[in-house]
């Protein structure tokens, strides 16, 4: 699944980036194993934009790897009288950060930044577009 965070047109602060909280439920094995997140883009109009990361318009740009701690996740389904299976609800953030000519993807946490870092992507900016102009 495809979940966007950036869209055309959207403002966005240089210093503050852009933060998306996120969320994952996941057994004990698979909190202690590095997990990635894949950033993919599309210039699609929002109608069209693709639903998975295979679909036809949907390009990778980058892959982030990560790796949560105890901190950022929560015990869920634990007393002894529910049916269930025990799991692990994590929270964190994606976090998108504008350079002077780059962008940065990375993944925090309660107490920080969980991702490792990748190379910058370089990005030309455009020129804004004013009313007036169009």
């Amino acid at each position: 699944m495809v979940a966007y965070g950036l869209s055309m047109s959207s403002k966005i602060e240089a210093a503050k980036g852009v933060r998306r909280p996120y969320g994952a439920t996941i057994t004990e094995a698979e909190g202690q194993q590095p997990r990635r997140a894949q950033i993919v883009m599309s210039s699609l109009p929002v109608e069209k934009l693709p639903v998975s990361s295979t679909d036809p318009g949907c390009k990778h740009v980058v892959t982030v790897e990560y790796k949560l701690t105890g901190n950022d996740m929560k015990l869920k389904n634990r007393q002894m009288w529910k049916i269930g299976k025990k799991y692990w609800q994590a929270d964190f953030f994606f976090v998108v950060m504008l350079g002077p000519a780059d962008l940065r993807f990375q993944i925090e946490g309660k107490q920080g930044i969980l991702s490792s870092r990748h190379d910058s992507l370089k990005v030309e900016f455009a020129d804004a577009v004013t009313s007036s102009a169009r």
